[in-house]
């Protein structure tokens, strides 16, 4: 008997066959099962991509439809055909194998339409639908337009609200007359203007001003509307009490693709806030997400024909944190937080500065100081496109004598390329700038980057602004040394080398804060000084020649205010028409 068991545990019994079967048909179910669920997401995520495309076909379509003549788009719901190799409208809808495309044109103002490509398909028995959006303006018209720039500034000192306004024609370099901006508060008139800033509309003529204002006592944030002939639509946005940082600029705003502006700003708690401008009226305010500590600096920058922002804050506990809005609707769960840095050099500074390349509209760079670091750290954020994105690694300048404390960041056009530039904590303090190489990034030190070693040693003034000239082939620096003469340097990014000093007119004072404002339709910059008995002063920049103007008088250096609030408050701003 123990001989005959033996010999039958050799082979297989029976039931162990039919269980072994049995388990390789799950087996092999399960690996079908899992082949034919990734070909299905594969297949399906295909189909979105597609779809996502013909969406993005659609608007460069209409765009070029447009090009022919604005008055092509009449508002209506539209498919697209083409005839002797260009775009038309035909029909209500255009098929493209299981895709259905409608172009839906509508008005937002005579010169601008809002322009949707929906994608509609069925998947799986389901209806699925993409739908992309963009404006397009009378392109003839924003031409002219953007000839036009706004003056703001303060003219009050430091006992009165008072703000001045001038319009300026650059075809012809003319000022028109100054003229007051709306009373903020007709209750009272002591609430001095400390610092400004200043945004115009695409799609209207219409501009909108956001002042801090100080009476001693309390401090109030307000924004007011410009609609093409006065101003109007005063909102307080918020007010605390207190007698410290009146210099700095815890607001900014934007306009997004859809015409409406978008004002960020701190009301003194760990909650930043946002209200919105539609063109009509002003929105309710509401809560962005809570940070670690109430914003000292806020700097806010729209990704180029989108909804989204992206919003960098210096904290006043000295950390950089941003917060991302994903274009969708005006709530708190719009936005996404992200700390970037745990301690700075100092609160009285901004320690962080965002740029959208002009390049690649999708890719944005962040610079910022961290701690007591000898050197400024650059991160580059890319847009997925679905209102979110990624941060890349931080890289580091090369190390430098002194911890770096006011950051600035601008894109150029034309390249793979950023411009940072920072003052240090040195006495006296120094100017430097770096330049940002493609999108990975990496950081490399150009010819006489240390701009002068002599600047404005004083709390919250910056003295320092570049920007590259309209066709994006070359920068120019804008610097105060500490004297009465300001200075400037230009930049080619193709030898990477910064120019000597080139001394522009003699203010008669000397040089505390200044702006560059690069209108990037046309050749001309506007040059904008503060001087140390609180004047204001402008002139125009010619980045042809690479010099600034002499002639005609309004593009020559003027006086533009004599009673600003403090030398080291920027109570002044200039913006383009675009």
């Amino acid at each position: 008997m123990k001989k005959e068991w033996l010999l039958n545990r050799k082979g297989f019994s029976v039931v162990e066959a039919v269980v072994a079967t049995a388990i390789f048909s799950i087996i092999v179910a399960s690996i079908m099962t899992s082949i034919f669920s990734t070909n299905r997401i594969v297949f399906f995520s295909g189909e979105k991509s597609r779809a996502t495309f013909l969406a993005e076909e659609g608007l460069e379509a209409t765009k070029s439809i447009r090009d022919k003549d604005f008055e092509n788009l009449i508002d209506g719901t539209y498919g697209l055909d083409t005839q002797g190799g260009e775009w038309i409208f035909s029909g209500s809808q255009d098929i493209q194998d299981i895709f259905t495309r409608s172009i839906t044109i509508s008005s937002l103002n005579e010169n601008t339409k809002k322009v949707q490509s929906t994608i509609q398909w069925t998947q799986d028995s389901e209806e699925k639908i993409v739908t992309l959006e963009s404006r397009l303006t009378n392109w003839k018209i924003s031409k002219m337009q953007t000839n036009r720039g706004m003056l703001v500034f303060g003219d009050g000192g430091t006992t009165s609200d008072s703000i001045k306004y001038r319009m300026y024609e650059e075809e012809s370099g003319t000022w028109g007359s100054v003229a007051s901006l709306a009373d903020i508060d007709q209750t009272t008139t002591n609430k001095a203007l400390r610092t400004a800033r200043v945004y115009a509309s695409e799609d209207r003529d219409e501009y909108i001003a956001i002042s801090r204002h100080f009476n001693g006592t309390q401090q109030s944030i307000y924004a007011q509307v410009y609609n093409g002939s006065s101003w109007g639509n005063v909102q307080l946005l918020s007010s605390w009490n207190a007698n410290t940082f009146l210099y700095a600029q815890n607001y900014d705003g934007v306009y997004l693709s859809n015409g409406d502006f978008v004002v960020i700003y701190s009301d003194f708690t760990n909650t930043p806030k946002f209200r919105v401008w539609n063109g009509t009226s002003w929105g309710v305010q509401v809560s962005m997400k809570t940070a670690s500590t109430y914003p000292n600096f806020v700097v806010a920058k729209a990704r180029p024909e989108t909804k989204e922002i992206m919003v960098a804050f210096t904290g006043q506990n000295r950390r950089v944190f941003t917060q991302y809005f994903n274009g969708g609707s005006y709530t708190t769960t719009s936005w996404t937080y992200l700390q970037h840095t745990t301690s700075g050099v100092a609160n009285t500074v901004r320690l962080a500065d965002f740029s959208w390349s002009p390049e690649n509209t999708s890719v944005g760079a962040m610079v910022y100081s961290e701690g007591t670091t000898r050197y400024i750290s650059v991160k580059v954020f890319t847009a997925n496109g679905s209102g979110g994105g990624a941060w890349s690694s931080r890289v580091n300048s090369p190390t430098q004598s002194n911890s770096s404390m006011n950051v600035m960041i601008q894109g150029r056009e034309g390249a793979n390329q950023f411009m940072t530039c920072y003052k240090d904590n040195k006495n006296p303090q120094q100017f430097l700038c770096f330049e940002v190489n493609s999108f990975t990034p990496t950081i490399a030190t150009p010819t006489n980057n240390i701009i002068t070693t002599t600047a404005v040693s004083a709390t919250g003034v910056f003295g320092l602004d570049f920007n590259y000239a309209p066709n994006g082939l070359s920068g120019v620096v804008v610097y105060s040394d500490n004297t009465a003469i300001p200075k400037m340097r230009t930049y080619n990014p193709s030898s990477h080398i910064f120019s000597s000093a080139i001394s522009l007119p003699s203010l008669g004072n000397t040089v505390y804060t200044n702006k560059i404002i690069v209108n990037p339709d046309s050749e001309e910059a506007m040059f904008l000084f503060g001087g140390s008995n609180r004047s204001l002063y402008s002139i125009a920049f010619d980045s042809v020649s690479g010099t600034v103007y002499t002639t005609p008088a309004g593009k020559a250096l003027n006086t533009q205010g004599t009673n600003g609030s403090a030398n080291t408050d920027q109570w002044y701003d200039f913006v383009w028409k675009k």
